[in-house]
């Protein structure tokens, strides 16, 4: 569905309908909670308000959660906030060696502690591809990155996050 050419007007509803719950957790799991609903709406605004310059250049999803993502960012930067959710599940992780992080971040207040102390382009990149279970390529689109910088930063995020829990258990024993 619009592959080629930008969607048109009567196609919103679907492309909402379809669209809207992941737009809605992705947005939830980058922090933002108080507006959730008003930031939701502000990406579908966005999507139709551009849907012009969707060239079919990338899926469909990958530029609305692009829109998305920008979206995120400017609340953050507004409201310059760093609060982070839980964002691994328990489930295994497709980047080596994180299943030892997984059963490692085992209580929500370790995973706030450690996702709080990664900056912004690593948490971005983070949660697009451990929760919301992106590629690898769709995520360089997504963010307008080399896909050897997405790569990079989620070798670089994984041992951040080793090195904050690591430090974590030091303080608590």
């Amino acid at each position: 569905m619009f592959k080629t050419a930008p969607p048109k007007t009567e196609d919103f509803r679907l492309i909402y309908d379809e669209h809207a719950c992941a737009v809605r957790n992705f947005l939830f799991r980058m922090g933002i909670q108080d507006e959730l609903d008003d930031v939701v709406q502000e990406t579908f605004i966005k999507v139709f308000g551009s849907h012009k310059e969707f060239g079919g250049k990338s899926a469909l999803r990958t530029w609305i959660f692009s829109i998305a993502l920008n979206t995120a960012r400017d609340y953050h930067r507004k409201r310059k906030r760093s609060s982070w959710l839980e964002f691994f599940n328990g489930e295994e992780e497709q980047v080596a060696g994180t299943g030892d992080l997984v059963a490692a971040l085992s209580e929500q207040e370790e995973i706030q502690q450690a996702i709080a102390g990664l900056s912004p382009k690593l948490r971005e990149v983070v949660i697009l591809f451990c929760v919301e279970d992106w590629e690898l390529q769709d995520i360089a689109e997504t963010l307008n990155i080399p896909l050897g910088t997405v790569k990079s930063r989620l070798h670089q995020a994984r041992s951040k996050l080793e090195n904050l829990i690591e430090k974590g258990k030091s303080h608590a024993s």
